[in-house]
């Protein structure tokens, strides 16, 4: 490759950066818009829960400083929450790894784990609509905003010249009730722990995205209606399933203890596999930059190489290891 068209793809992946954090930023303005309304969702369910009428809130200024109150407490156990990334090591630790950050399926259009391709695309769309211009309306946006909003369309489309795998958001789950072994560990017990300064630049939904945004009966704007942010995370509580809902106030209410493994945690709350709050970092992740630890699970090293190679990938990005069984 010559030296201008070096210049020119390192350009084009400099802008897909910028793009991706700017897709971050315009979900953040649309997401604020509807701050009052959700929050108002999640004092009226906080009501029905206690078995309480949503209207007392009105009359009663001491029962609505108590409700606010425990919202409060409820989204602060979400924003402390670690972000886990899960795998097996006996498959992630195969080799040592010799690109130095977590890619993207879009980057690799690695086969494993979830869903690829037009599956994928349809459901990302509907939540961050890269085609629609993240869904800005033109008529109201600034010139920035505009310009944003272009950029993203140009590198995140899929079947656009300018597409960029890095642009599509990396997938992790918010362990809030703080698991031994993550809240995705269904791919695997061990799990990246991603670094706390992601999580301004990150959205949140409810449950596993498929679950929400797969069916055809649910359009763009229905489907980025249900997108959350680290700063404003009421559309969680909203949305979320009743037993994901209880299972939160019981950590929040400390009536759930730290350290339990996936599937006691799932069979205690009746949850699926695919019940959890799924992340989405609008950033690149890099081993050496971006993660807080790694935690191994012995029972998925199977062999010495295996050993030797969490080692080396320890000793390459000066990534903090801890081993659980």
């Amino acid at each position: 490759m010559s030296k201008s068209k070096k210049l020119l793809e390192e350009r084009k992946r400099t802008l897909a950066r910028l793009a991706a954090s700017d897709v971050a930023g315009l979900m953040n303005r649309s997401i604020e818009m509807t701050l009052p309304a959700d929050r108002r969702r999640v004092y009226e369910r906080i009501c029905r829960f206690y078995g309480v009428d949503p209207a007392r809130l009105v009359a009663d200024k001491g029962w609505l400083k108590t409700v606010t109150s425990h919202a409060d407490e409820m989204v602060a156990v979400l924003r402390q929450a670690e972000l886990n990334i899960n795998f097996s090591a006996k498959d992630f630790f195969a080799t040592v790894s010799a690109t130095p950050k977590y890619a993207t399926k879009f980057e690799v259009m690695r086969k494993a784990g979830a869903p690829m391709g037009n599956t994928r695309d349809q459901a990302e769309e509907k939540m961050f609509r890269y085609s629609e211009g993240v869904g800005v309306d033109p008529a109201t946006a600034g010139t920035g905003e505009k310009a944003a909003a272009l950029r993203a369309e140009d590198y995140g489309v899929l079947a656009g010249k300018n597409f960029v795998g890095a642009i599509r958001p990396k997938y992790c789950s918010l362990n809030f009730p703080a698991l031994i072994d993550g809240m995705g560990a269904q791919w695997g017990r061990s799990h990246l722990v991603l670094a706390e300064h992601l999580k301004p630049n990150m959205t949140f939904i409810h449950s596993d995205s498929f679950d929400v945004v797969g069916s055809d009966k649910v359009t763009t704007t229905a489907g980025q209606g249900f997108v959350a942010n680290y700063h404003h995370m009421y559309r969680l509580l909203a949305n979320m399933t009743p037993s994901m809902y209880e299972a939160l106030f019981d950590v929040t209410t400390k009536a759930l203890p730290p350290g339990e493994t996936f599937d006691t945690f799932k069979k205690k709350y009746a949850l699926g596999s695919t019940a959890y709050i799924e992340g989405h970092v609008h950033a690149e992740v890099y081993f050496a930059r971006d993660l807080k630890k790694i935690r191994v699970c012995n029972g998925e090293i199977v062999s010495q190489e295996i050993r030797k190679n969490v080692r080396k990938f320890e000793d390459k990005y000066s990534v903090a290891i801890e081993y659980f069984d």
